[in-house]
């Protein structure tokens, strides 16, 4: 590639997800090597926009597991699938106020629906969720 003067990312599924599951740690290769350079691009678009504002703090996002990271996260790929598990997180924050520890959400996208339980005051991680089809 060098010799016709293209770049190309190498992402090594080992260094990506440190996994024994062979089919999760392809998964998650293409979607680190498709998809964070674009996406880690528009986010720093937003944080530079966020800044001109005055706004001084770091931009963060959602992982799919229900943490939250700093936009320079070398692993971007788990903020895939972020959305609902925002909504479980904001559910949470929801339930503390309201006092009820036993809730029930779900998010309605165009083509999805995802629901999730928060128990006992409890939003339980799942690093490696199941996917219905």
């Amino acid at each position: 590639m060098v010799e016709l003067g293209q770049e190309v990312v190498l992402e090594v599924s080992n260094k990506v997800a440190p996994t024994t599951r062979e089919i999760s740690r392809a998964n998650a290769t293409v979607i680190q090597a498709y998809a964070s350079d674009p996406a880690r691009k528009q986010l720093y678009r937003i944080e530079e926009e966020l800044a001109k504002t005055g706004y001084a703090h770091s931009l963060k996002t959602v992982l799919g597991y229900g943490g939250i990271t700093n936009i320079r996260y070398p692993r971007l790929f788990e903020a895939a699938m972020s959305g609902p598990v925002g909504g479980l997180m904001g559910a949470k924050y929801l339930s503390s106020v309201i006092g009820e520890e036993n809730i029930v959400c779900s998010d309605v996208g165009g083509t999805s629906f995802d629901a999730g339980t928060i128990t006992a005051g409890v939003l339980p991680i799942d690093r490696e969720p199941g996917f219905q089809g």
